[in-house]
């Protein structure tokens, strides 16, 4: 070996182990330099919107921090679960796990609960809370029956805290969207799967109305049956 090839050899070793070095600074200072990072501090479902609530806040190595992880509160509060995916307690937030409002506005199903089905529910706004229902608000559902034959008729609740996830106008469209009229026409309601044949039943022989009540219900459960209404025995309903 030559001198020149030594001398070659040995920068190279040197390099290397510069390179190393420095290489090994960075992980290290990633390892020690922490970041603030949002976690789950329950487990979430698909379907569901993400509050300040559901957020716990951990340090952890930069490091281990990748693109796919939000970071940022501002990307994760009002984002949605996305459809078949569900975060674990403890679990970091990641982009591909979430979706925007406006696509869950689009797919109201997206919004369905298990054992829940869509209810579209023509709106007459002589017989319910009018414009004023929103997507997400919880309302009662009341039935209004006529017997033909004597002419009495028989109003009282049936379905109580029945979520609302759809309110579109006569186009279509939702009635946030700029061209939509300020009239709503169609409401799409989150029923159990239970009540489906009996609320058909409902809208087939009587009128149904929605009205937002007075109070909020204690109780997260939704599409509860009244179980005191006097319309379910003119349904034939006694699954209760």
């Amino acid at each position: 070996m030559t001198k020149k090839q030594l001398i070659l050899g040995i920068l190279a070793i040197l390099l290397l182990a510069i390179g190393s070095y420095i290489s090994f600074q960075v992980a290290l200072e990633n390892a020690i330099d922490l970041v603030r990072i949002p976690f789950a501090n329950k487990e979430i479902y698909s379907h569901y919107m993400i509050n300040e609530e559901d957020i716990e806040w951990r340090e952890i190595p930069k490091g281990y921090v990748d693109e796919n992880i939000l970071i940022d509160e501002d990307d994760i509060i009002g984002k949605y679960v996305s459809l078949d995916s569900k975060i674990a307690e403890g679990s970091l937030f990641y982009d591909d796990y979430l979706i925007e409002q406006a696509e869950v506005e689009a797919l109201p199903g997206l919004l369905l609960k298990e054992n829940q089905i869509a209810f579209p529910l023509s709106m007459n706004l002589l017989k319910s809370s009018g414009n004023t229902i929103q997507q997400n608000q919880k309302v009662d559902v009341y039935v209004t029956y006529t017997e033909k034959s004597t002419k009495v008729t028989t109003i009282d609740k049936l379905l109580m805290n029945v979520r609302v996830i759809g309110v579109k106008d006569r186009n279509g469209l939702n009635m946030n969207d700029e061209k939509a009229s300020k009239i709503p026409s169609l409401v799409i309601l989150a029923i159990n799967e239970e009540y489906l044949n009996m609320l058909q039943l409902a809208s087939e022989i009587a009128d149904i109305s929605i009205y937002a009540p007075r109070v909020d219900y204690a109780s997260d459960e939704e599409s509860i049956l009244y179980e005191e209404s006097k319309i379910l025995p003119i349904l034939n309903y006694d699954d209760i």
